[in-house]
């Protein structure tokens, strides 16, 4: 299973979707990974307007992810599948404070400032 997070400002969706409407993430990494589940999963991360930021702090949303990761391998029957988590700015502070929680092979980080 591969897990795309997005970053500050981000959207599950729109983040890894180009100009031209191609999701590239699902787009390419489908062509050369016919059998991975490819997921993207999204937390309130707008900071534009000062009347929505979100109040969750960043224990709240690893253990959203955490959760709401188990429910979706528990009810596809795929809790054995290893992840491979793609994220982006503060998903990657986000994945790595999960910690060690899932069956991880792989991190891959974007524009982040934390590398260790």
């Amino acid at each position: 299973s591969i897990v795309a997070i997005h970053g500050l400002n981000g959207h599950p969706e729109t983040t890894w979707t180009a100009s031209n409407g191609a999701h590239w993430i699902r787009t390419f990494l489908s062509a050369d990974l016919p059998n991975a589940r490819i997921l993207t999963w999204g937390y309130d991360a707008d900071m534009h307007n000062k009347d929505r930021v979100s109040s969750l702090t960043l224990s709240d949303h690893a253990r959203n992810l955490i959760t709401n990761l188990y429910e979706k391998r528990e009810t596809t029957k795929t809790s054995e599948r290893p992840i491979i988590f793609i994220a982006h700015s503060l998903g990657g502070i986000i994945v790595k404070s999960v910690g060690n929680n899932l069956t991880t092979v792989m991190h891959v980080y974007f524009a982040n400032w934390h590398r260790h």
